[in-house]
């Protein structure tokens, strides 16, 4: 069997991820990663939602108080972010 250059950067890739996936910081940064998507998600569907609030030409008042709950929502979800990405960034 023959070992070639990607085999060997294959086993070598392994390895460093598995030595970086055993950190805190590795966690930390993947728990980042996943709040930010959570906060991207959020915005989308609330995108989705206003999209669909107009698509009538209409809207009424549960639709507008419903996009004024969940842009609160975004809006603390965003800080919660902001907060997790100075911790990493401050560790």
């Amino acid at each position: 069997m023959e070992v070639t250059i990607y085999d060997l950067i294959a086993v070598v890739i392994t390895f460093v991820i598995s030595l970086i996936g055993t950190s805190t910081y590795y966690r930390k940064f993947k728990k980042t990663l996943k709040e930010g998507a959570d906060v991207i998600t959020s915005v989308s569907t609330l995108l989705n939602d206003i999209k669909n609030a107009l698509d009538d030409d209409q809207l009424t008042k549960e639709e507008v108080k419903k996009i004024m709950d969940d842009s609160q929502n975004i809006i603390e979800e965003f800080q919660e972010f902001v907060e997790t990405v100075k911790e990493l960034v401050k560790k």
